[in-house]
């Protein structure tokens, strides 16, 4: 028989529980939450497929505990039984068993079931209060699981084991019981050594027996379920942290706290290392650890810190640490336990440490190592990715920067789709960055151009090789068209292939670039007109001396002297000729002068008016003071070209305009560098103008767009020549109907209260002189040679130096002057008055040339200090000349 107490014991229990016959298969007793398991059945019925035979033998055996799972028939849900072995009060009796529908018991009751028994079968910790609420029963699992003895606790109340936090809770739940039914909750219980112990609490009322108006407590120990859980947590919200927040710096103001709150520790501190130097950069302390002063770091405390940056985790439990230690400076924690853990690269680099703290002895959960190291191992990679975009985003500050500040246009599109320019690409297209991504790009070129550079585009993003420079015009948001210098490459972007670009305007470029290749081209030209006019010049000596020495005798037939005089016109229209070819090559050696300008266009005015006849409204402006070096004949003819050319253009009358104007040098932009200026010779008409292709040539020689007898072709090409002799420039501005504007600039010099003098008055001719003559040109010298005998002098003729050399190592007496041309055959001019100087200091120097190219010598001209006569020459300007230095002191040469 059960006895009174055991019957309300069971009663009382919360889950199901029978007494069963073990032979019959039928309860001796159940309590309520049994037969409302059952639904009604017997024991045997309750289950959903029934009792198998090898079960009912086990349950009819000696074995003393049978455990089993079954799914019971009134839920379908499937319950976990024990069934332990009663040993019955006589061998006669029938063997019974205890079966719980909840987690196996153990009983050992040798003749009859008491209640002690009971409560010490189960293995959560149980405790029967009285109705004063008084403890009166605890069994062994209560003992084990919060540190008490059953003498120690009984008569004591149940709140000795509730901490400060949860004594409201705790007597809420009194209240509840008082009201009766059962009362479960999750809390807390403190153990007699002070730590905490998570459980769940299940109480009910005692209806029946002793004990009524008592109850029944049942603590389950949840610590290791709660720890899994909150481990658990801990790796989500520590992932969460690594993966939303950006810093360092805040991914641990979160995950500290994190870590200290699931794991339960009381401090946590983030370690780096530079040079050996420990520093501590991040910490945390929880609210309830009084901690005082900053952090410092005793010897033991360091060495195990500096055994974590060599890559080992550190881990010592029940520690004391010292005066100093890394965890607390006011050595609160007396006593407790450190965890270090080193947080890697991907290449097993120490990046820092994390260190734990806590105060408590003893309280070590299993699992917080290897939770903690796997949060650092991600904090690892979180350093690393942090670290690695930290660089990604100063490169791309960098390169931004210097993409936005360079002076080349950069931008990147995907087949004309922008999607990125720079602020040069801004300056180039003249389209802001909004416009530009409405803007397909093809439509910003020339339309020839588009097309080429749309093909080369598609076939680059495919990965055909394909010319990487080409130049092209690009069309500005004004409708103006530059030049642009373009390169490309393929760039992989996420989206795929793509086109890097880079342009530069090479607009101002090409022209420099056309106006070096035009000057070269005039250079080459000038040099072909030079020597030509050098030869031709010598041809025309001998010409119109020939002419000049024909006319020069008596009685001449009226017919001959005729044809001669046709001759020497001849002569003198094609020396004019020549001098425009010089002009041009720049060939021409001349002895400038300080000028005024104006007086020159003044001087030239009424030339002008009558050249250019009625139809032709000519203004002229003059601005005096504007001194330039320079001869005014040539500048005479740069204005009588320049004039004539704009009447030409205009054959149904029309307007021009003649004025001098001064210049600063900074309004050259770049062409000039004279820091006095310049005086600017304009000339504008309103009449045809000039298309971009007839302006490329308009400076060549003997190009013309007159008819064929209507020009020469030299007039520009003539000023051209002047203009570049004179250190000047000319700009041409010209537009199709529209007429046409030079701009003609020459340097200002200093010396305006030098002008010219009157020329002095002729000299008195002299005879008798000895002359040395060096002359390549066999014609040309014999009539030298007659010409200067009919003067009364003494003449000695060579073709060449180094003849002129061994004639006068031959001569006997003095050589009062030397008449040499200057370009000969293996031996200059200047070289052969060099060698004689030495032999005939006192002897005079005349220079003859078609043109001249040494610079020493042209430079003497200049300044006066030799005497030049230009070829083609008369025989009295000869004469004249020499009678001139014959008289004259000796010059340097």
């Amino acid at each position: 028989m059960l006895s009174q107490s055991y019957m309300e014991f069971l009663e009382a229990l919360p889950g199901p529980a029978w007494v069963l016959d073990c032979f019959l298969l039928q309860p001796a007793q159940g309590n309520g939450a049994a037969r409302e398991l059952a639904g009604g059945c017997d024991f045997v019925s309750l289950f959903a497929a029934g009792l198998d035979s090898q079960l009912t033998a086990r349950l009819r055996s000696n074995e003393r505990q049978v455990n089993f799972l079954a799914r019971v028939k009134s839920d379908g849900t499937t319950w976990a039984f024990s069934a332990t072995q009663l040993e019955a009060a006589s061998r006669q009796s029938a063997a019974q068993r205890l079966v719980l529908a909840q987690p196996a018991v153990q009983l050992d009751v040798p003749t009859e079931i008491t209640f002690d028994e009971l409560l010490d079968s189960t293995f959560d910790g149980l405790v029967v209060l009285n109705s004063a609420r008084r403890i009166v029963r605890v069994n062994r699992c209560f003992e084990e699981m919060f540190g008490y003895t059953a003498g120690e606790l009984s008569g004591g109340s149940p709140a000795i084991l509730v901490p400060e936090n949860r004594q409201q809770e705790f007597e809420e739940s009194l209240r509840k019981l008082d009201c009766g039914g059962i009362h479960q909750m999750e809390t807390q219980r403190r153990h007699r050594r002070g730590h905490l112990i998570d459980v769940q609490v299940s109480s009910q009322a005692i209806r029946a027996g002793r004990f009524r108006g008592g109850l029944v407590v049942i603590y389950r120990d949840t610590t290791a379920a709660n720890r899994s859980a909150r481990q658990r947590n801990l790796r989500v919200e520590s992932n969460r942290i690594l993966r939303e927040t950006v810093s360092l710096h805040e991914a641990m103001a979160e995950l500290m706290p994190a870590i200290c709150v699931a794991l339960d520790w009381d401090v946590a501190r983030f370690w780096t290392s530079s040079g050996g130097a420990m520093r501590c950069v991040e910490s945390y302390t929880r609210a309830n650890l009084a901690v005082s002063g900053p952090p410092g770091a005793s010897s033991d405390c360091a060495d195990n810190l500096r055994s974590a940056f060599e890559g080992s985790t550190v881990e010592i439990q029940n520690f004391e640490p010292g005066e100093n230690c890394a965890s607390n400076a006011a050595c609160v924690l007396r006593d407790g336990s450190q965890l270090a853990v080193p947080i890697f690269d991907a290449q097993k680099h120490v990046l820092g440490v994390l260190e734990v703290f806590t105060v408590r002895r003893g309280n070590y959960e299993t699992g917080r190592r290897e939770v903690l190291e796997d949060i650092c191992a991600h904090l690892g990679q979180f350093m690393t990715r942090a670290r690695a975009e930290r660089a990604l985003a100063e490169n791309e500050v960098r390169f931004r920067t210097l993409a936005e500040t360079a002076p080349v246009a950069i931008f990147i599109h995907d087949d004309g789709r922008l999607l990125y320019a720079n602020a040069a690409f801004e300056a180039l297209t003249g389209y802001s960055r909004d416009e530009l991504a409405g803007v397909p790009l093809w439509r910003m070129f020339v339309e020839e151009d588009s097309g080429k550079l749309r093909e080369r585009a598609r076939m680059r993003t495919s990965g055909r090789d394909v010319e990487k420079h080409w130049a092209a015009r690009i069309l500005r948001k004004n409708g103006e068209v530059r030049w642009i210098d373009y390169s490309a490459s393929r760039l992989l972007l996420g989206s795929g292939p793509v086109v890097l670009a880079a342009a530069t305007d090479s607009t101002e470029q090409r022209a420099l670039e056309m106006q070096l290749r035009q000057t070269q081209k005039m250079e080459a030209i000038g040099r072909l007109a030079g020597g030509v006019a050098h030869d031709f010049n010598n041809l025309l000596t001998i010409i119109g001396c020939c002419s000049e020495s024909i006319l020069a005798h008596p009685g001449l037939d009226p017919e001959v002297n005729r044809y001669t005089q046709e001759i020497s016109h001849a002569s003198d229209r094609a020396a004019a000729l020549t001098r425009q070819l010089l002009s041009f090559s720049r060939h021409q050696l001349v002895a400038p002068r300080h000028i005024d300008f104006s007086e020159v266009l003044r001087s030239t005015e009424l030339i002008l008016r009558r050249a250019l006849g009625e139809d032709i409204a000519l203004s002229v402006d003059f601005a005096p003071g504007l001194i330039i070096l320079a001869e005014p004949s040539q500048i005479e003819q740069v204005i009588l070209n320049l004039t004539v050319n704009a009447r030409d253009a205009m054959p149904d009358g029309g307007r021009l305009s003649v004025a001098v104007r001064r210049a600063g040098a900074g309004e050259i932009n770049g062409k000039g560098g004279n820091p006095l200026g310049y005086a600017v010779l304009s000339v504008a008409d309103n009449g045809r103008g000039m298309s971009t292709e007839v302006q490329q040539h308009i400076f060549e020689p003997f190009f013309t767009t007159k008819q064929n007898g209507s020009g020469t072709g030299l007039g520009l090409s003539t000023v051209y020549g002047i203009v570049k002799q004179c250190h000047g420039f000319i700009n041409v501005c010209s537009e199709t109907g529209r007429g046409t504007s030079f701009d003609v600039f020459f340097p200002l010099a200093d010396g305006g209260s030098e002008l010219a003098a009157d020329a002095a008055p002729a000299p008195m001719a002299r005879t008798g002189a000895t002359i040395l003559l060096a002359e390549d040109e066999d014609d040309l010298r014999a009539v030298l040679v007659a010409a200067l005998q009919r003067a009364g002098h003494h003449v000695l003729a060579v073709p060449g130096g180094d003849e002129a050399i061994r004639e006068g190592e031959a001569h006997a007496g003095a050589i009062d002057l030397l008449i040499t041309d200057v370009v000969m055959a293996g031996m200059s001019g200047r070289e052969l008055v060099d060698k004689l100087a030495v032999a005939y200091p006192e002897m005079k120097v005349l220079f003859i040339s078609g043109y001249n190219e040494d610079t020493v010598l042209q430079k003497g001209v200049v300044e006066g200090q030799v005497e030049f006569l230009q070829k083609p020459f008369t025989l009295q300007k000869l004469t004249q000349r020499v009678d001139q230095i014959l008289n004259s002191r000796k010059d340097a040469v």
